[in-house]
């Protein structure tokens, strides 16, 4: 059977390709042992799986599917293709249309039964819900750590737009948006009296 492996992740700070290098050393390793041959790789490298924007290497990777090119995928872990329960839904109709079948080194998923697509779709769920916890743990850091910055200010002169719209004075709640700009008058030392 012929395989592509795709291999993605978020973010590669370093810019090495490490995460993806291991990522393919696993997914060859588990391709030899099903008698798979690989005969493409899909790198998605410094790319999220959880926005909207494209993954060239993943488009790539699904039309090589419709063009019979590939019949198999190996991936590390299905979070690596994809953290939106839509995407998943997509690749699963796909595969049930194409047969393809999809190998899967942190564990057995068999696409092609009733079960491993529900058990597919809970790691997909359990996916979606860590990209939003990473999203709202980034968002919470980027808007209170300027206000934090001063202890004597922590919150004193920060406002933030709530997703209603709302201004607000105070610490923003886990659900503001803020921007840097109303952040960064609040780090200025306060007036000194002569």
């Amino acid at each position: 059977m012929k395989a592509g492996i795709y291999a993605r992740i978020s973010l590669d700070a370093a810019g090495d390709g490490m995460g993806v290098a291991r990522q393919e050393e696993l997914c060859r390793a588990l391709a030899d042992r099903k008698g798979w041959e690989v005969v493409e790789l899909y790198v998605d490298n410094d790319v999220s799986a959880s926005s909207t924007k494209e993954r060239p290497e993943y488009t790539r990777m699904l039309s090589d599917l419709e063009a019979g090119t590939i019949s198999a995928v190996v991936v590390y872990a299905i979070d690596r293709l994809t953290r939106r329960p839509m995407e998943l839904e997509t690749f699963i109709d796909l595969t049930e249309r194409l047969n393809v079948s999809l190998a899967n080194v942190a564990g057995e998923i068999d696409l092609a039964t009733p079960m491993g697509q529900a058990q597919a779709r809970m790691m997909g769920l359990v996916a979606r819900l860590e990209a939003q916890s990473i999203g709202k743990r980034v968002r919470d850091r980027s808007c209170n750590a300027p206000c934090r910055a001063s202890p004597t200010r922590a919150g004193i002169g920060c406002t933030a737009t709530t997703r209603t719209g709302r201004r607000s004075p105070m610490r923003p709640p886990s659900s503001a948006r803020c921007s840097r700009g109303e952040h960064e008058a609040s780090r200025q030392p306060p007036l000194r009296e002569t």
